[in-house]
């Protein structure tokens, strides 16, 4: 398969990751052998395995001796990024989890953990206002139950055992998960626990809640197991979707938090008026762009109008006639040396012919030469035979 390399968008702590065309827009995923030489047939069976909407797509990969390369579909963003800028209702956390539960139930179904489960490694496909779809990501961690190795490095979203250099079991991806769930409640992925082992934050929800601490058992055999998880009520009880997080009628913390929301509402309000006084200079500069544009294009009618552009054109008309007179001596001195060449030729030929008639007679006077030799031999051969019978002859 040929897949254009693109600009480089992300270099990581595993991978550097790439622009690339396929012939759609994708992203490639480069693991050096060099830094982290991970099990590249390993990683591609299980993106085969758990093959979902829900999951980013494989369209292809490659390994060398220095790298190995996955073709992975492309995302708009990622939960990490979301994040900084939206916060999340009941209803829209029900709707992120019920298609990331559709990637986790072909996870455990093929022994699959994780280990990498985070908001950076949740992507977003699309988003338009409540409706986000998602896709789970970031399998270079990943692995067979049967297979488990230690981890070189931790996150904040790792289990305790995992941190405690123990071996990930298919319980320590749920530990993330309850992570993950905090984070969207309080932008934070390091929660805070209370004396017994819950979270000591306010939840509304308490389905919701009752989920989070059974997540978040630091001891993995307290922790809820996947069966538990995915029949958990809040993933199935459609009361209160619509509650936004971290509000209560009822609590002084809930009064502080609404009054602290006001706070943010005021600070918004004096970003939009800010915003607004900005556009309003925006929009002075442009209409005195505007201006001085006007300007600037009536000098240069006036410039392209006055005496010495018309010189420059007097003289730009005298450049291309002599350019057309050098052009036409330079086709009538080709032409000479052309025919003079022809003579030059024809002149050669008829003098090799001469030379070749000359080299004939010479020839000919060499044969007529030893001709007259033989005889002249002959004769002598004569004249002697003679001499010696008759004596020489006065």
């Amino acid at each position: 398969m040929k897949v254009l390399i693109g600009n480089q968008i992300k270099v990581g702590a595993n991978s550097t990751i790439f622009e690339g065309l396929f012939p759609l827009k994708i992203i490639i995923k480069r693991f050096s052998k060099s830094i982290n030489n991970i099990d590249y047939k390993s990683h591609k069976k299980i993106l085969e395995l758990i093959e979902s909407k829900h999951v980013i797509h494989l369209y292809g990969s490659q390994n060398t001796s220095e790298y190995s390369e996955f073709y992975l579909e492309n995302c708009e963003s990622t939960l990490e990024n979301y994040l900084k800028e939206e916060t999340f209702s009941i209803n829209k956390i029900k709707k992120v989890f019920s298609q990331l539960n559709e990637a986790f139930k072909l996870m455990v179904k093929n022994k699959i953990i994780h280990r990498n489960l985070n908001t950076s490694n949740i992507l977003i496909k699309s988003l338009n206002d409540e409706n986000i779809i998602v896709k789970l990501g970031g399998f270079s961690k990943s692995t067979f139950s049967d297979k488990v190795d230690l981890l070189s490095s931790y996150t904040p979203y790792d289990a305790p055992e995992i941190i405690n250099n123990q071996m990930a079991n298919l319980k320590s991806d749920l530990w993330s998960i309850g992570i993950i769930l905090y984070e969207l409640l309080f932008h934070s992925n390091q929660p805070s626990f209370d004396s017994y082992g819950g979270i000591s934050k306010n939840i509304n929800d308490n389905d919701l809640k009752d989920l989070i601490n059974r997540l978040l058992k630091k001891n993995p055999n307290e922790r809820i197991d996947w069966d538990d998880y995915f029949s958990h009520p809040f993933f199935n009880n459609n009361n209160n979707d619509n509650i936004p997080i971290r509000r209560s009628q009822s609590t002084p913390l809930a009064n502080m938090e609404i009054n602290l929301l006001k706070m943010e509402i005021d600070d918004h309000k004096a970003k939009i008026n800010k915003i607004s006084n900005e556009n309003i200079e925006l929009k002075k500069i442009i209409n005195n762009t505007k201006q001085e544009n006007l300007i600037y294009q009536k000098k240069l009618s006036d410039y392209e109008s006055s005496s010495y552009t018309n010189k420059l054109k007097n003289e730009n008309n005298i450049l291309n006639d002599r350019i057309d007179n050098l052009s036409s001596e330079y086709i009538r001195a080709k032409q000479t040396f052309q025919d003079t060449q022809n003579n030059y030729e024809k002149l050669l030929n008829d003098k090799n012919a001469e030379i070749n008639k000359l080299n004939g007679s010479i020839k000919e006077l060499d044969r007529i030469t030893k001709a007259l030799n033989i005889k002249h031999n002959k004769h002598i051969k004569i004249i002697e035979k003679y001499k010696k019978k008759y004596g020489d002859i006065e």
